[in-house]
């Protein structure tokens, strides 16, 4: 009983001292995730894709403000590298699980089609994964060709200009989680 009570005695006070009683003190858990999946396969019957998860915000390892070259880990970067895109790969990138930007193709830099939205565009394909770049681009080309018609270039631009304010809120949300995080780079 003697030996009791003196442990009781501590147990209590280390209880009563490990405890915060200063809401003030309160460490703020990071709970933003950020995830990209690709839309994989056939409609299914309510209209929805299959999604696949291709990587999570813990697989970006930086992003060029600059360039807009998203750089992955190498796995990350491999498994991407090496997808054949005998179909137009689509990707969702979600954040707090609720998409943040609309769907986004991804197209090789020598692809001849033209794209005046969002996209991923993969540069040089090779065995070294170091020559492969991506990047996420207002469009494709990222420069309007001068060999159109001035019209139609114009109307490019515009177009370019109004789905960059469309989207101006989710790339802040972008850049402040990628800031956060430490993988902004310029």
């Amino acid at each position: 009983m003697k030996a009791t009570v003196p442990f009781l005695l501590v147990s209590f006070a280390f209880f009563l001292f490990s405890c915060n009683n200063d809401p003030g003190e309160k460490e703020e858990e990071k709970t933003d995730t950020l995830y990209v999946v690709d839309l994989f396969g056939a409609q299914l019957e309510d209209g929805s894709f299959k999604e696949k998860l291709i990587f999570t915000g813990d697989d970006i390892v930086s992003f060029n403000i600059t360039t807009r070259e998203i750089t992955l880990n190498d796995s990350t970067h491999n498994q991407l590298q090496t997808r054949r895109i005998y179909y137009v790969p689509r990707f969702i990138f979600y954040f707090n699980g609720k998409p943040l930007f609309d769907t986004i193709p991804m197209m090789s830099i020598y692809s001849s089609n033209y794209y005046n939205n969002l996209i991923i565009v993969r540069g040089m394909i090779s065995k070294d994964s170091a020559d492969s770049k991506f990047s996420l681009e207002d469009g494709y080309p990222v420069r309007i060709p001068n060999s159109l018609p001035l019209p139609q270039a114009e109307a490019w631009r515009k177009t370019r200009e109004e789905n960059i304010e469309k989207r101006k809120a989710q790339w802040d949300i972008f850049i402040q989680y990628l800031s956060e995080a430490g993988k902004i780079v310029e």
